[in-house]
């Protein structure tokens, strides 16, 4: 959960390759025998500010980690397996309400989460469903001519696109993205 945890807070404002991997490379190595979001918290908890610089020397993604750390803690999700459960949409009832929803709804409000790194929580997590607009994103939209109005519009072409191609939402974040790094 370490590196999942991390790969979510190291990746906003950040080049992925040449910063967000090596840098989650490192906390998963860190933390190999602690695999669990409790035993992140832990972690967190004991170790000092010189611990997370040889890291990375970002306090305000180490509090992201901490907040997102600490809700998943609360929420009871330990494990990746655990997480992926939680938020994978399992009901449009109104008398069943999504977790996923409310969990969404939870992240948004950790400082420093936006929509991109709310959403990408479902990519980390291997969702169909997952869509999460960035850089390169925007640039296969600037590429194919198309305005990038919000983030929101964003979403909403990756999702009438997959519906016209059949695809899924994922499919077609995925392409967006391998395409905007061509015209970097």
């Amino acid at each position: 959960m370490g590196a999942l945890i991390a790969d979510l807070a190291f990746q906003r404002r950040a080049k992925y390759e040449t910063t967000v991997v090596p840098r989650v490379h490192k906390v998963r190595d860190s933390l190999k025998d602690k695999p669990t979001t409790t035993e992140l918290v832990a972690w967190l908890q004991s170790s000092t500010e010189a611990d997370r610089r040889s890291i990375y020397n970002s306090p305000s993604k180490w509090q992201v980690i901490e907040d997102v750390a600490k809700l998943f803690a609360a929420e009871g999700l330990d494990t990746v397996e655990e997480a992926r459960a939680a938020f994978t949409k399992v009901s449009d009832s109104a008398d069943r309400p999504d977790r996923r929803d409310d969990l969404r709804s939870k992240l948004i409000r950790i400082r420093n989460v936006g929509k991109k790194t709310r959403d990408y929580v479902d990519i980390l997590l291997g969702s169909d469903q997952a869509r999460a607009i960035d850089s390169r994103i925007k640039r296969s939209f600037a590429a194919a001519g198309v305005g990038f109005r919000s983030y929101d519009y964003g979403v909403e072409l990756i999702d009438a696109t997959a519906k016209k191609l059949d695809w899924t939402p994922q499919q077609v974040d995925s392409a967006l993205w391998t395409a905007g790094d061509k015209h970097a």
